[in-house]
């Protein structure tokens, strides 16, 4: 049962290819998460989803239906977004900015009711920052700002959620608290996750499925045992690593090996150029 289909997208930006005829299939209640190098095509890709690209018709259904042909109110009902960046210029307190995600669902000037408070209540307290309610959005830290954004994307209650980095102004604690949750939703919930993480390892315990995007095209895809190789990073990340198995869970573990005692020539530039 595939909730998101995506077949032969293609994206071009000018003259460079981006994406070259990417096409997977995603499962309802599945975490997923999208890796590979930067310029990959991993951010564009779900800007097409969301339709903030328009990506071309035929290309992208939800539950069997065309993307291109869904209003904007569909799509804020059936998808939510965690961005990379979330810029808030006003000076909004931080419940305001969660209640946001209930406008899918008002009718024009009609206001937030109890329900909606309840549903962001709840959604605040998931993601530890029910505790910010009455605090300006302005005053919050970049990670404690980025875990108000999950929660109001939690409040938008979607059955899919798209998240672009979401741990990457994060400390350890809250990357934890975070992934976590989002597991829970997944699990209990059925909710559908799309996430782009460039932590491999973290992307390895939480996620059902990987997808490993390199250079515009879909190198592999399948449970994180099978994608993540020594022999994959090396040819994807240009990275030796050693994989060993997470005593804790089971999956594959990454360690990074850099070239211990060798000389580069990008360090053989460094060194000439400060002091030669």
């Amino acid at each position: 049962m595939s909730e998101i289909a995506v077949n032969d997208l293609n994206w071009r930006y000018g003259q460079e290819i981006v994406l070259d005829g990417v096409s997977f299939k995603v499962e309802k209640g599945k975490f997923y998460s999208i890796l590979g190098p930067n310029g990959s095509g991993k951010t564009t890709m779900l800007k097409n989803i969301l339709k903030i690209l328009e990506p071309d018709k035929e290309s992208i259904y939800i539950d069997n239906k065309d993307i291109t042909v869904m209003s904007s109110q569909d799509m804020a009902t059936r998808v939510a977004c965690v961005p990379q960046e979330t810029k808030i210029d006003f000076d909004f307190t931080v419940l305001d900015i969660v209640m946001m995600g209930r406008a899918p669902y008002l009718k024009r000037f009609e206001v937030e009711g109890k329900k909606d408070f309840e549903i962001a209540k709840e959604a605040m307290i998931m993601t530890n920052t029910w505790k910010f309610k009455d605090k300006s959005v302005k005053t919050l830290s970049g990670g404690e700002r980025q875990r108000v954004v999950v929660a109001r994307a939690i409040v938008q209650q979607t059955d899919i959620l798209l998240l672009d980095e979401p741990i990457s102004h994060l400390d350890i604690h809250h990357q934890l608290e975070l992934l976590d949750t989002i597991s829970y939703l997944c699990k209990e919930k059925q909710l559908t996750v799309i996430s782009v993480l460039h932590d491999i390892n973290m992307a390895a315990q939480y996620s059902d499925f990987l997808i490993l995007l390199n250079e515009g095209k879909i190198r592999d895809l399948g449970v994180a045992e099978k994608v993540i190789t020594e022999e994959a990073i090396e040819k994807v990340y240009k990275a030796k690593c050693c994989i060993i198995k997470n005593p804790i869970t089971n999956k594959p573990h990454i360690i990074p090996m850099g070239k211990h005692g060798e000389e580069t020539q990008y360090g053989k530039r460094v060194y000439s150029n400060l002091y030669r």
